[in-house]
C-alpha cells in the first residue's frame, strides 16, 4: 500500500499507506523541527550559514539551512542537496563513529572519488579524518569538495537520557 499503480502502467504513486503514516506521525519530533532554533542561532552567532545534514548511504544528505545574512559572501543553501561523505566536513562529522571495517563495509573496495586536489581517497586517511573527529568534536573540509569553500561541522550526540549532549 505504499506505491499504487492507478493505470497499469509504469508509473506508480504514493499509496494510502503513506497516507495513514503521516497523519498518524508526530511531526513536531521530527529532526527539522527539533533542530531548527539552534540551527538559526549558530548562523547567528557564527555570521555564517549554519546547515543540518544526514546520512544518505554513502552520501550527506542536507536537510535545512540557514544563512545569518551577516557574510559577505553567502554560501547558497544546500537544503535537499547530497553530496559525498568522504570529503565533506558534514559527511566526516556522520562518519565520526565508524572505523576502518565500519568504511570498508559502507564502501567496499571501489576508491573513494578524487573531486580536488585535497580530496583524500584512501580509506584509512579516512577512518584516521574519522578518528581526528571523535576527539575533537568536529571535522573540517579544507578545498576537499570544492576547492575554494571551507567547512567545519560537528556530530550532534544524543544524551543517554534522549536529549542533545550538545549544541549544533
Amino acid at each position: 500500500g505504499f506505491l499504487a499503480n492507478p493505470n497499469g502502467g509504469k508509473r506508480y504513486v504514493l499509496g494510502p499507506a503513506i497516507w495513514r503514516l503521516s497523519r498518524e506521525y508526530d511531526w513536531s519530533r521530527m529532526l527539522i523541527s527539533i533542530c531548527r532554533e539552534p540551527v538559526k542561532a549558530l548562523a547567528t552567532r557564527s555570521a555564517e550559514t549554519a546547515h543540518l545534514a544526514v546520512r544518505e548511504g554513502r552520501e550527506v544528505l542536507f536537510i535545512d539551512h540557514h544563512s545569518s545574512g551577516e557574510q559577505g559572501v553567502i554560501v547558497p543553501g544546500q537544503t535537499g542537496k547530497l553530496m559525498p561523505l568522504h570529503c565533506t566536513a558534514h559527511g566526516k562529522a556522520l562518519l565520526a563513529d565508524f572505523g576502518l571495517a565500519e568504511l570498508k563495509t559502507l564502501y567496499g573496495t571501489a576508491p573513494l572519488e578524487r573531486f580536488t586536489a585535497r580530496t583524500s581517497v584512501s580509506l584509512p586517511d579516512l577512518a584516521k579524518a574519522c578518528a581526528v573527529v571523535r576527539a575533537e568534536g568536529c571535522s573540517i573540509d579544507d578545498g576537499e569538495y570544492l576547492e575554494d569553500v571551507r567547512c567545519v561541522a560537528a556530530p550532534i550526540r544524543e544524551s543517554p537520557t534522549g536529549t542533545s549532549a550538545s549544541e549544533p
